[in-house]
């Protein structure tokens, strides 16, 4: 059964990279695909709570930033029990072999992906933190998230169910930051 599952994930990831083929996608996932491209997302994001919430921007900042950061601890966490390689890992790997000189990063998993979970995590704690849901931000922050996966994928840092792992981590993170800071908030009604 997993052979079968991992069969279809690397079949779906090669016809991703070749349906999607083009020098200009090349250099648009290279850029997109490297998570610290994204930073200006996380600086919107910061400026979308400050709008909506600045009463209570410092702690949600830093909850945003518990989202982040637990969202790719329990990623990397999770990676060293699975040990699935990426694909350009494995790349790397196939070259070294046929006598080429290439500096092998051998602890780096991909399953589940750890931008992906971070920035889902900090998404979907904004999502149940802002007090108004607008449809539009939501979108934004689904076509961003879908870019970011869309990007990992097609540059071989992650195959497609290694994205979908860190979705379904970043979410729960991303939820699990969002209660105990709606529990901190009816906390310190309560004391106040």
């Amino acid at each position: 059964m997993l052979d079968a599952i991992y069969n279809f994930d690397i079949r779906l990831y090669l016809w991703l990279r070749g349906a999607l083929f083009s020098p200009f996608m090349e250099s648009f996932a290279k850029i997109l695909g490297n998570p610290y491209g994204w930073m200006p997302v996380f600086a919107m994001v910061a400026a979308l709570l400050y709008v909506h919430r600045p009463q209570k921007l410092g702690r949600d900042l830093f909850f945003g930033l518990v989202a982040f950061v637990l969202s790719y601890q329990v990623s990397q966490v999770l990676g060293y029990f699975v040990q699935r390689k990426s694909p350009a890992s494995l790349e790397s790997i196939i070259r070294a072999a046929d006598g080429e000189e290439i500096l092998l990063q051998l602890d780096d998993f991909s399953f589940p992906d750890w931008a992906v979970a971070a920035m889902a995590g900090v998404l979907i704690f904004v999502r149940l933190r802002m007090e108004e849901k607008r449809r539009f931000l939501v979108l934004l922050a689904g076509f961003s998230l879908g870019l970011l996966i869309l990007c990992r994928v097609y540059s071989g840092q992650c195959f497609p169910l290694d994205a979908v792992g860190g979705l379904l981590v970043g979410m729960l993170m991303g939820i699990l930051s969002a209660r105990v800071a709606a529990g901190m908030d009816r906390f310190s009604v309560k004391v106040s």
